[in-house]
């Protein structure tokens, strides 16, 4: 395997996995809205039309999600946990994150800002390496693919266009009614659907069993909840490791603006990833 297609490879499975970010490229959802009758309660391929024609219009979200992680090592699991809160617009193409990881009692915390197709990130473990707890790094030759991975919506999309869906629920979730999407996936088909997305070669493999259940807002038709988990093996120094992971992603439809705080104004400027 050449050194682009392991890292394209370690990519399409980190956007699989963290459910981080992929977005507008050459595969798109298809679906079109459905005609359902206001008031009943639509099939499950009716409502995921809906959804993702609902989803597709939507400008700016705000979204919190928590992922746990265990590796089952051979001398016991090792629990990893992912706490982020993220905005974006996706009229001025501009976000902000704040992204917290706890492993082995030590935690980190990386701050994200995505303006005039430039990335901002401040963590104090940045101070050492670069001199300023911010850094500065010009994405604009490749803001296309950046932006792809940064639109956690339009992944939620792309999954939910290439998924097998069971027979709809509805269930209350926080004291209002919500309808209920359990989807599954055939691995090769989403796997091909990530590389076009994301314009990789032939070869770019996530290996890993997908499962993901969706809540929907029955008035709006977009998703209010959104849980994954995800069966792999990795290979980790050497030793042949499963991992478990599941996501749980809240997301709220509202207006985004994104600013800088005055701090970035001293990032150290660093190359392109």
């Amino acid at each position: 395997m050449t050194t682009r297609t392991h890292l394209a490879g370690a990519l399409l499975l980190a956007t699989v996995l963290l459910a981080g970010c992929v977005g507008s490229g050459s595969t798109t959802p298809t679906a079109t809205p459905s005609e359902t009758v206001e008031g009943e309660v639509p099939g499950a391929n009716a409502l995921r039309a809906d959804t993702l024609s609902a989803m597709e219009n939507v400008s700016a979200y705000t979204a919190d999600q928590n992922a746990t992680i265990v590796q089952h090592l051979a001398d016991g699991d090792l629990t990893s946990t992912i706490d982020v809160e993220y905005a974006l617009n996706r009229t001025s193409r501009s976000l902000v994150s704040h992204r917290t990881v706890t492993r082995s009692g030590q935690r980190v915390t990386v701050e994200r800002y995505v303006l005039d197709q430039t990335l901002y990130q401040r963590s104090d473990r940045f101070r050492a390496e670069y001199g300023s707890e911010w850094i500065e790094r010009d994405v604009s030759e490749s803001f296309a693919r950046h932006w792809t991975l940064y639109d956690q919506l339009r992944l939620h999309q792309l999954f939910l266009d290439n998924a097998s869906l069971s027979d709809l629920e509805t269930v209350t979730l926080d004291g209002s009614e919500a309808y209920v999407l359990h989807a599954a996936f055939d691995t090769a088909e989403l796997n091909s659907a990530l590389r076009d997305t994301l314009d990789f070669p032939p070869g770019v493999e996530a290996n890993a069993t997908l499962r993901a259940t969706f809540w929907i807002d029955p008035e709006t038709t977009r998703p209010i909840k959104i849980r994954r988990t995800a069966e792999l093996t990795r290979t980790i120094e050497g030793q042949s490791v499963d991992v478990d992971r599941e996501i749980t992603t809240r997301l709220t439809y509202e207006n985004v603006s994104v600013s800088l705080p005055e701090g970035a104004a001293d990032a150290s400027i660093v190359g392109e990833e």
